[in-house]
């Protein structure tokens, strides 16, 4: 389970960020060779994922995927975060059921608690 040191870590992290949603632009720089633009609303550059497949769809295919999951993940990380937070909220405010002990099995019950 994550500290909650650890996701006030990753929530600066994503605060440092450009602000999102952001999206994927593929260029097909030359034969062979395409950048895939991650990029804010505005289409301003993020980051890129580039790469030099030579016709390889597999590895086309593979950067594409790349770019598109670092792009999402910018949202989803910050949906995580919110969703961690409200379930930990939540259960700091369910009371804790009694668990029954051995103890509890042992002693004499009266006719009425059965």
């Amino acid at each position: 389970m994550l500290t909650t040191e650890q996701l006030a870590a990753i929530a600066a992290l994503r605060d440092k960020t450009v602000p999102g949603p952001w999206g994927v632009i593929r260029i097909d720089i030359e034969e062979g060779v395409t950048s895939f633009l991650i990029a804010d609303s505005n289409d301003d550059r993020v980051a890129s994922v580039d790469v030099v497949h030579e016709g390889d769809a597999e590895a086309l295919a593979g950067a594409e995927a790349d770019a598109h999951f670092i792009a999402e993940a910018h949202t989803i990380v910050g949906l995580l975060l919110d969703e961690v937070t409200e379930l930990r909220a939540k259960l700091a405010r369910t009371p804790t059921p009694r668990r029954r002990t051995w103890g509890d099995r042992l002693r004499p019950r009266n006719r009425a608690d059965t």
